[in-house]
């Protein structure tokens, strides 16, 4: 599959789970309410090995398509700042994906932020995108911490907050034949 269509089949997708680490799928009472349906999805595994849930509409094909437009990934629902994650800490994070699917998208698209940017000979794919949850959890014991100095060590890193985390980033994606 060359990789137009792998990133068309991964942002096609109703759900995508971005991670470092996962193991599973977004449940239903995970769903957001960013996209307008959930019906139909179904689990499969993206061209980076990670399992997602998505729909692809049947028939579609990415080659007819030289243009997405896309401006930014959302953040859904409107964060709401805490001691463990300020603002600044959430629009970092929002700046860093966005440029990451630009840079991805443009390897085989034009990508332009406006619809109106799309010339009349161009078939464009409208994004729409959000990160809907982003979770953080303790790294687990390394081989190294059994042995009892290094396991007091790396208990009290986690109960400080020193450890190392794996980050779990929700997104949910539509995209939308202009």
């Amino acid at each position: 599959m060359i990789f137009s269509q792998k990133w068309i089949t991964g942002a096609a997708l109703s759900s995508l789970l971005l991670t470092g680490c996962v193991s599973k799928v977004t449940e239903q009472q995970q769903y957001s309410g960013f996209l307008k349906s959930y019906d139909g999805l179904q689990e499969t595994t993206s061209p980076s090995g990670v399992e997602v849930l998505r729909w692809v509409a049947p028939g579609f094909k990415p080659a007819d398509y030289s243009t997405v437009v896309f401006e930014r990934l959302e953040l859904y629902p409107a964060p709401k700042p805490d001691e463990r994650v300020d603002l600044k800490t959430l629009q970092e994070l929002q700046a860093y994906t966005t440029e990451s699917a630009k840079q991805a998208l443009s390897q085989n698209y034009v990508v332009v932020p406006d619809s109106r940017d799309v010339r009349k000979d161009e078939r464009a794919l409208i994004l729409q995108a959000a990160i809907t949850g982003v979770t953080a959890t303790n790294e687990g014991m390394k081989w190294y911490e059994v042995v009892p100095v290094a396991a007091v060590i790396g208990a009290t890193q986690a109960a400080t907050g020193h450890r190392d985390q794996n980050t779990e980033l929700y997104i949910e994606a539509d995209l939308i034949d202009a």
